[in-house]
């Protein structure tokens, strides 16, 4: 044992260092861990915050993005509604007219005394016109012909119904109707 102990005394100047060296990392790294794991610890608390921030905003924009499709889609159906539905009066009276004469037919009603006034809307640029006219027949065609022009292809508005007097036959009503629609009034700078 005496002989072991006295070649490590004489390899002092080889295995000193290394020992010193061991030392001296232990010391960096306890004190490593008792000041940086802190911060490493608030670092990483800081990052899930920013993560869960970052998960919001992405869900924000998500439903942002929605909202932009949403506007864009109805940009578009505002734009067919005005292109379709509220051209000039040149282009769709005669046709909002001739479907209301057509309706009348299909349902078996007479019609008479067509009036046409109009109305103009100046502050969106439109006129309201009205297709005032009697009806007459039977109570059970004058539902279909009224449940016609509700459902009609032409943009309609159904303004009035009132009875007039009782028509020729015993079984046959005449009502007075109002039914209108709406006519752009400036195209691209002009009178329709």
């Amino acid at each position: 044992m005496i002989g072991s102990a006295m070649a490590w005394r004489r390899m002092l100047k080889i295995w000193l260092p290394g020992l010193l060296l061991l030392l001296v990392n232990l010391g960096v790294l306890s004190t490593y861990r008792l000041l940086f794991a802190g911060q490493t610890q608030m670092r990483s608390s800081r990052v899930e915050r920013l993560s869960a921030s970052l998960a919001e905003l992405e869900e924000h924009r998500r439903a942002l993005d929605e909202v932009m499709v949403r506007a864009e889609i109805n940009r578009l159906r505002v734009e067919e509604f005005y292109g379709r539905w509220l051209s000039s009066e040149a282009d769709r009276l005669t046709q909002v007219i001739a479907e209301v004469k057509r309706m009348a037919q299909a349902a078996g009603v007479k019609t008479s005394g067509f009036r046409y006034p109009d109305e103009a809307l100046e502050e969106l640029d439109l006129v309201r016109r009205s297709i005032v006219f009697s009806v007459e027949g039977s109570y059970k065609d004058l539902r279909r012909f009224v449940h016609a022009l509700e459902r009609s292809e032409q943009f309609l508005i159904l303004d009035e119904i009132g009875l007039n007097e009782t028509g020729g036959k015993s079984s046959d009503v005449r009502v007075r109707i109002s039914v209108s629609t709406l006519f752009l009034t400036n195209l691209e700078g002009g009178k329709a």
